[in-house]
């Protein structure tokens, strides 16, 4: 968790100072968003074959960074980023003999086991105005979509194990209270340092004073080497690399 923090901290204090240099032809934007990522192969007892019927499922989880923007010309940029992130896979199967009720009537419980990585990831991209590209004419005061492809080395920071456990509270006549509770253990076989290939298409918007200083974007990677160190764990396969989906928002500063 402390190097978590430390890590958020040095993405602000750097944003904060990058956005007071004023450099031509260069921009400054904060990044943040949400990441769904999935391991390509099953791994661990829960994703077996002979589970007990657990499918498998995203890890949902946030990332926030800076990215540089340096303008080679109307068309072409070159985009280095800096972001934390989380990434992973998880499992899930019905817990048959736990019901849950609430606001949306009565629904089965779910044990669930995530594999949780953190990573601190430094993507270098080429950025390609697509607009600019097939509209040699086109005015500023349009919505610019850009394409940008490269590589992200990634520096793991965490690798946890978390899941969730069912403990009987108070007896209700034949009904007993189940209290849901999450516990995390720590999960060291992550490898420290992972390349990814990635491809990311952005629209980006003009504010009030007519600048491009808003954007939304969808960006795809995937690891080109396994996430684990390992290629068993108590007879299981942990052999898996790793694809990301991640929808995100950005400011200029």
């Amino acid at each position: 968790m402390l190097r978590i923090a430390s890590a958020l901290f040095f993405l602000l204090v750097s944003g904060m100072a990058l956005s007071q240099e004023k450099i031509p032809n260069t921009s400054v934007w904060l990044q943040m968003g949400v990441n769904a990522s999935f391991f390509d192969n099953p791994i661990g007892e829960y994703g077996a074959s002979d589970s007990v019927y657990y499918e498998p499922r995203a890890r949902v989880s946030p990332f926030l960074g800076l990215k540089v923007k340096i303008k080679l010309n109307r068309i072409f940029s070159l985009q280095p980023e800096i972001f934390y992130g989380g990434k992973g896979g998880a499992y899930r199967r019905a817990n048959t003999s736990v019901t849950t009720i609430g606001g949306n009537g009565q629904n089965q419980a779910q044990y669930y086991k995530r594999y949780r990585l953190d990573y601190i990831e430094m993507p270098v991209l080429l950025n390609v105005n697509i607009t600019h590209l097939l509209y040699k004419n086109i005015g500023d005061d349009r919505i610019k979509v850009q394409l940008c492809s490269g590589i992200s080395p990634a520096i793991n920071l965490r690798s946890t194990f978390r899941y969730n456990v069912f403990e009987a509270g108070k007896s209700y006549g034949p009904m007993v209270e189940q209290k849901e509770k999450f516990k995390v253990k720590q999960f060291d076989h992550a490898k420290n340092f992972l390349l990814n290939v990635m491809v990311d298409l952005s629209f980006n918007f003009q504010d009030k004073k007519g600048d491009y200083k808003m954007q939304v974007f969808l960006r795809w990677y995937r690891t080109l080497d396994n996430v684990y160190n390992i290629s068993e764990l108590d007879g299981y396969n942990m052999d898996t690399k790793m694809h990301t989906v991640s929808l995100g928002y950005g400011i200029m500063l």
